[in-house]
C-alpha cells in the first residue's frame, strides 16, 4: 500500500492533509500532538524511566525529571478502568492531579481511562 505522503503522484498528502479520510486526519493530529508534546517536555527529552508491572489491564509508567513528571497509563482490556495516585505513590506523593495532555482536561488524583485508551498525564502540585 502506498504510503501517504505529498510526493508528486501521490492522491494523498500528509504534509496538506489533501485526499486524507478523517480516519487519517485524526491519526495525523494525534501524532502530531504527541511529537509537539515531546519536544517540549523535559521528563520525556531527557528524564528518567520508572514503570509499574501490568495489571488487570493497565500499564502505567513515569517520565520524570527534575522540573517535570509524567504519567503514561495504557488501558489495554476490553473496560473501564480507575486509576488512584495511591497506587503509585513513588513517583505521585505530593501531586494533587494534572493535565491530559491529549484530552485538554484536568484530571484529579483518582481518574476514569476508557478501554482501550492512552493517556498522557503532566502532574501538578
Amino acid at each position: 500500500m502506498d504510503l501517504p505522503g505529498g510526493w508528486q503522484g501521490d492522491a494523498k498528502s500528509a504534509f496538506t492533509e489533501q485526499g486524507l479520510t478523517s480516519d487519517e486526519k485524526d491519526m495525523l493530529h494525534y501524532t502530531q500532538l504527541l511529537g509537539k508534546y515531546r519536544q517540549s517536555s523535559s521528563a520525556i527529552t531527557k528524564g528518567k524511566l520508572m514503570q509499574y508491572l501490568p495489571n488487570d489491564g493497565l500499564y502505567v509508567y513515569f517520565r520524570y525529571s527534575n522540573d517535570q513528571t509524567v504519567m503514561c497509563v495504557m488501558n489495554i482490556s476490553s473496560e473501564n478502568k480507575e486509576v488512584n495516585f495511591s497506587n503509585f505513590l513513588e513517583r505521585t506523593a505530593g501531586y494533587k492531579g494534572g493535565k491530559d495532555i491529549i484530552g485538554g482536561s484536568s484530571v484529579t488524583s483518582q481518574f476514569n481511562v476508557p478501554a482501550q485508551t492512552f493517556k498522557l498525564i503532566k502532574l501538578t502540585k
